[in-house]
C-alpha cells in the first residue's frame, strides 16, 4: 500500500513538472531610466503581461554604471546598437522604444511560449568597461555633433523661448533686453545640460516625484500650447471675416494690466537676465528625461576612464553646443520676427497667414508635448 502511494505521489509530482516545462516560462531583461516617463509606462505594460503569461523579468537602471555596462555588453552580443531605453532582451529578440515594445512584445512572448519558454539572456562575463570604451572609440566627431543636434529638437524648450520672447515683445521691452534674455536663457540651458552630463542633479532626477513633476509640466505646457493654437485659429477666421478688432490674442485689458504688473517686478535688465537663467535652468532639469540616449551615457561613462577624460569632455561640450543649436535658431527667428521693422510690416500685411502658421506651430508643439 505504501509503495503504491509513493509511486502515485512520484507520478503526480513528475507530471506536474512536465506540465510546467511544457508551458514554459519566458524570461527577459528590461533596461530603463528612472527619469524616463516612457519607461514607467512600459513597466506598467509588462506588469499587465505578467498577469496573462508566465513571464519573468529583471529590471536594470542604466544610470548605474554596472547596469549600463551590462546593456552595452548585451548589445554587442546581440549585434544591435539600439541603446534606446526602454530596451528589452527576451529570447533571441531585442525590442526598444515604447512603440515597438507595446506593438510587438506580446506576440514575441506567445511565440517563445510555443517554443517552450526561454532561459535568462546570457550575461557572459567580460571586461565590460572595455566594451563601453570600445563603443566610445567607434564614435566620430560628425556622429556626436549630429546626435546633439537631433536630441536638441525639444518642443518644451521651443515653446518656452517662443513664449518668453513674444511675452517681452508684447510688453514693449527694448531690443537689447530681448536679446539679453535669449542669450542668458540659451546659456543656462547649455550649462545645465553640461552639469547634468557631469553627474550633477543625479539624486534629484532619481526621485519618483521628479518624473511625475516633469510629466505634469510637459502636459501643462502642451495644454497651454493647444489653447493658444485654438485662439490663433479663431483669430484667423475673425481676420478673414474682416473683424480684426475682435481677435482674441490682443488680450483683455485686465490680463494686459496683470502682465505689466508682473514685468514691473523685473524692470531692470539684471532682473530679466536672472529670470531667464532661472527659467532656462528649471526647464532644462525638468526636461532632461530620455534625451541623449545613444551617445550621452557612453560619453559620461568614459569621463571616468583614466586617459580618456579629455576626449570625452570635449565630446560632451560639442554635444551640448549642438544640443542648444535648434533652441538658438528658434530664438534667432523669433527675435528677428518681433524686433525687425521690415518683418513687422510684412506681418501686418499678412496677419491672417501669420495667425494660421502660429496656430499650426502651437498645435504641433501641444500635441507633441502631450504624447511624449
Amino acid at each position: 500500500m505504501r509503495k503504491k502511494f509513493f509511486f502515485s505521489f512520484l507520478l503526480i509530482f513528475f507530471s506536474l513538472q512536465i506540465t510546467s516545462l511544457a508551458q514554459g516560462v519566458v524570461r527577459g531583461y528590461v533596461f530603463y531610466s528612472p527619469t524616463c516617463p516612457k519607461c514607467l509606462e512600459i513597466n506598467q505594460f509588462i506588469a499587465q503581461l505578467q498577469n496573462k503569461y508566465p513571464l519573468e523579468v529583471k529590471h536594470f537602471n542604466i544610470e548605474e554604471d554596472k547596469n549600463y555596462e551590462t546593456l552595452v555588453l548585451l548589445e554587442e552580443k546581440y549585434q544591435v546598437s539600439r541603446n534606446e531605453v526602454p530596451e528589452i532582451f527576451i529570447g533571441s529578440f531585442v525590442l526598444a522604444g515604447k512603440a515597438e515594445i507595446m506593438g510587438r512584445l506580446e506576440a514575441k512572448i506567445k511565440l517563445l511560449l510555443d517554443r517552450g519558454g526561454t532561459s535568462w539572456p546570457n550575461q557572459a562575463k567580460a571586461d565590460q568597461g572595455k566594451v563601453v570604451v570600445k563603443r566610445f572609440e567607434s564614435f566620430n566627431l560628425i556622429a556626436v555633433l549630429l546626435a546633439g543636434l537631433v536630441d536638441g529638437i525639444n518642443p518644451c524648450a521651443f515653446a518656452t523661448i517662443v513664449f518668453f520672447i513674444s511675452f517681452l515683445s508684447f510688453t514693449k521691452r527694448r531690443r537689447r533686453e530681448i536679446l539679453l534674455v535669449g542669450i542668458f536663457f540659451s546659456a543656462a540651458v547649455f550649462v545645465t545640460y553640461l552639469l547634468i552630463g557631469l553627474g550633477a542633479f543625479k539624486f534629484l532626477r532619481a526621485l519618483e516625484i521628479f518624473t511625475t513633476l516633469s510629466k505634469s509640466i510637459y502636459k501643462g505646457i502642451g495644454v497651454i500650447a493647444l489653447g493658444l493654437g485654438a485662439f490663433s485659429l479663431y483669430d484667423y477666421f475673425k481676420i478673414k471675416a474682416g473683424k480684426i478688432s475682435q481677435i482674441t490674442l490682443q488680450l483683455p485689458r485686465g490680463i494686459k494690466r496683470l502682465i505689466h504688473s508682473v514685468i514691473r517686478i523685473n524692470q531692470t535688465s539684471s532682473g530679466l537676465a536672472l529670470t531667464a537663467i532661472v527659467t532656462g535652468f528649471s526647464v532644462s532639469v525638468l526636461e532632461s528625461i530620455c534625451t541623449g540616449q545613444v551617445y550621452l551615457p557612453t560619453i559620461v561613462f568614459v569621463l571616468k576612464t583614466p586617459g580618456m577624460q579629455t576626449k570625452a569632455f570635449t565630446y560632451l561640450i560639442l554635444y551640448n553646443l549642438m544640443f542648444i543649436a535648434p533652441l538658438v535658431m528658434v530664438f534667432g527667428l523669433t527675435f528677428f520676427g518681433v524686433t525687425s521693422d521690415k518683418f513687422g510690416k510684412i506681418m501686418n500685411k499678412n496677419t491672417g497667414m501669420i495667425k494660421l502658421l502660429t496656430a499650426a506651430l502651437f498645435f504641433g508643439l501641444g500635441i507633441t508635448l502631450l504624447i511624449i
